[in-house]
This record gives C-alpha cells, structure tokens and sequence, in this order.
C-alpha cells in the first residue's frame, strides 16, 4: 500500500511538471536607477553610489529610447527604469523594459549632492 502511495505522488507530480511547462513563463525584471551618459554612440545609465557602475543601455523597442531627453540641452538627466542585465564581453548591457521616471537637473551622484549642500 506504502509503494503505491508513492507511486500516485510522484505520477501527480510528473503531470503538473508537464502540465506547467506549457504555460507561460513569468518574466521577473529589476529596478536601476542612475544618472543618464553618453559615450560616444552609446547611451550609458551610471549607477549611483560609491562604486560606480556603468551599464549600456538597449530598449526593447524605439519608443522607449524616445522617452530620454537630449543630454546636449539638459546636461544632467536622473534616470529609473525597469529591466535586466546581461553581461557580455565583460560590460554590462542593460535592457530595459519600462522608463518609471525621469528627472532632469537633478543628480544621484553622491559628489554632486555633497556639492550642492556646500553651496547651500
């Protein structure tokens, strides 16, 4: 009786392993926040904090990229967007999926902020 307990569990199981792989995969996606560059033809989200880090950003489509505002006229663009990350030949590219805010002339950068309250 034991076994076939066992057997009925594991068959269960197997079904709703299979029955779930036909469904849709959810997509987990996180939040990164920086300021906006550009180098060269390459637009570049510099993660805010103590260590640096610069991701190259991609949009999954144009409308996105359509969002920014131009650097030339607004200089320092505060950037929150929604995406993943994916590592190739050793730098970061940053896709993103949804822009959740913009502020422009405002910076995450911890020199900045601390030059800004000096002035104060």
């Amino acid at each position: 009786m034991e076994k076939k307990y066992k057997f009925n569990l594991m068959g269960a199981l197997l079904v709703a392993m299979v029955g779930l792989s036909g469904q849709a995969h959810a997509v987990f996606y996180d939040l990164y926040s920086g300021m906006l560059n550009q180098k060269g033809d390459q637009l570049l989200l510099s993660k805010c904090g103590i260590v640096s880090v610069d991701f190259i950003l991609e949009f999954e489509t144009p409308q996105l990229k359509g969002q920014l505002p131009d650097l030339a006229a607004n200089g320092i663009v505060q950037l929150h967007v929604k995406g993943k990350v994916e590592e190739k030949d050793g730098q970061y590219h940053l896709m993103v999926h949804d822009i959740n805010h913009i502020t422009v002339g405002s910076s995450c950068d911890l020199l900045d902020v601390s030059v800004e309250e000096r002035k104060q």
